[in-house]
């Protein structure tokens, strides 16, 4: 993700910067979205599909860019100061797609909100040719760095004169500990996302409960088992994930 935000071919439309071989559909995370769909993720109405890129906003324009990142295939994203001259939607789009980002994401930002809301870890240069890798995000290392420092003080302040050797990471267990962007976001969504899984098991079984069902249309049968089979897998998947957060989360409440 450039800050340049270099733009060519600007009189293709949205669509042909999306999918310049033709097409409909765009892959993202291996599986196919309609190119029109996926454009609305971006906040752009389905109107604006076959709108030429230069008739863009400058936060238009910035959309479009991670939507053409995440349409394309990868397992690492590398962004350069990423929040620079983004509006708000744009800035909370972003957060939420880096969060969501299955992959590793390395990022560099003077956004320090940014930093707390997205990342889990953060490597710092501390001066003197010694980088460390600090646990959480940019208030986690703030503190951290303070500890480490005092450490590193008193250790060359003892009568050997001698120090121990710097840790390659600072661990968070003395600091102050909360959930990660994701994880909170998690936190907040899935019991949602449980009761909607919840509510489509119990349409499923309902329609399956007809008698005649299978008598009179095998292939809905056949397709709303295993539809049924799959809703149940991803209810207890999604709950198993609501249960280590929510465990985290106390254990948190707890320790504050």
């Amino acid at each position: 993700f450039d800050p340049h935000r270099d733009q060519s071919a600007l009189q293709n439309t949205l669509w042909q910067s999306l999918w310049p071989e033709g097409g409909v559909s765009v892959f993202v995370a291996e599986k196919p979205r309609h190119v029109v769909a996926f454009l609305k993720d971006f906040l752009f109405d389905a109107n604006q599909a076959h709108t030429p890129v230069k008739a863009l906003s400058g936060g238009e324009s910035n959309r479009l860019l991670l939507a053409k990142i995440l349409a394309q295939p990868s397992d690492v994203l590398i962004m350069d100061e990423p929040t620079n001259d983004l509006d708000m939607d744009t800035l909370d789009m972003l957060q939420e797609m880096v969060a969501d980002y299955a992959g590793t994401v390395i990022l560099v930002s003077h956004d320090r909100d940014f930093l707390n809301r997205t990342v889990g870890r953060i490597i710092a240069c501390e001066g003197k040719g010694i980088v460390m890798e600090y646990v959480g995000g940019y208030d986690d290392y703030v503190q951290q760095s303070k500890q480490w420092r005092k450490q590193q003080e008193s250790q060359l302040a003892a009568p050997t004169g001698k120090a121990s050797k710097t840790p390659a990471t600072v661990s968070a267990s003395k600091t102050k500990v909360k959930l990660s962007y994701k994880q909170q976001r998690a936190y907040d969504l899935l019991p949602q996302r449980i009761a909607e899984i919840e509510q489509q098991i119990a349409s499923l079984e309902n329609e399956l409960s007809d008698a005649v069902l299978y008598s009179n249309n095998p292939e809905r049968f056949k397709k709303a088992t295993n539809e049924l089979e799959a809703a149940h897998a991803d209810l207890m998947k999604t709950e198993e994930e609501w249960l280590e957060i929510a465990m985290l989360a106390e254990a948190i409440q707890n320790e504050a």
